[in-house]
């Protein structure tokens, strides 16, 4: 008899990346509003009010109670909120249907649902190759 140890199946993703730690989001809670600057790498989730810069390798996420007044400079941007000031994304944004964004935007690329409001000058950067 031959004798097979079988694994279970992982999926693929975040989660399973070896000597990569689950960090939890950062969330400025509704109801708070944080005045200064905020960097790092991650996940940040706004339900509260920003009042400043957000420079973070990762992803910021403006959740429909949520308010930036400030710049932001991401991976990636996604707007349910209002967002005032620039936006870089140097992956992607999306500007969800109740999302609002004054400010200009650079991106390699940007989605804006039906009913998202934008209100400014968008860059459109190539994006990088893949080697």
């Amino acid at each position: 008899p031959v004798s097979v140890d079988m694994e279970p199946e992982m999926e693929v993703g975040f989660d399973s990346l070896p000597d990569t730690p689950r960090v939890p989001p950062t969330v400025i809670a509704r109801g708070i509003t944080f005045a200064g600057e905020l960097t790092g790498e991650g996940v940040i989730e706004v339900d509260g009010t920003v009042e400043g810069g957000i420079h973070l390798q990762g992803t910021v996420n403006v959740n429909p109670t949520g308010t930036v007044q400030g710049p932001i400079d991401a991976t990636d941007v996604e707007v349910a909120g209002f967002v005032e000031g620039s936006v870089i994304a140097h992956n992607h944004i999306l500007l969800k249907k109740t999302g609002v964004i004054t400010g200009d935007v650079t991106t390699t690329s940007f989605t804006i649902e039906d009913g998202g409001w934008f209100n400014g000058r968008t860059t459109m950067k190539k994006p990088k190759k893949k080697r």
